[in-house]
């Protein structure tokens, strides 16, 4: 193959800086594919990648509750001082502790305002109400 700007012929050297050594003219993509061919490279592709393979086990993370006083994470020696009764740091009561539990009881609120009614007919929901306007 030959460069489009001075006729000399083109080598790897001009492959591999993507111009014509001999006056500078850049080489566009569709010649460097005609030159790779004509030279017998193959063409550009991506990089294979593969997989890393993870041979180490994750550490185990120790068990650990936060403060609600101050927000310090307690750990070993210091949840069991605070399992026991009171943070070691803030002197925060634990009041799990006395009943005998350390963990929060999920408490799920039901409003009593809500006037549902299993046994409702679907007929009496899909009634038409009218509006009148007050005053």
């Amino acid at each position: 193959m030959r460069c489009v700007g001075c006729g000399s012929g083109l080598g790897e050297i001009d492959l591999l800086n993507s111009s014509c050594q001999s006056c500078g003219d850049i080489l566009l993509p569709d010649d460097l594919a005609t030159l790779r061919r004509e030279m017998g490279i193959a063409p550009d592709a991506p990089p294979e990648v593969e997989n890393p393979v993870i041979e180490a086990t994750p550490e185990k993370v120790p068990d650990s509750v936060d403060c609600p006083g101050c927000n310090t994470p307690l750990m070993g020696e210091d949840l069991a001082q605070w399992n026991t009764g009171a943070c070691p740091y803030c002197s925060h009561e634990n009041e799990g502790a006395a009943a005998g539990t350390t963990q929060p009881e999920e408490v799920i609120y039901i409003p009593d305002n809500l006037d549902y009614d299993e046994n409702e007919n679907d007929e009496e929901s899909s009634e038409d109400f009218e509006l009148h306007p007050s005053g």
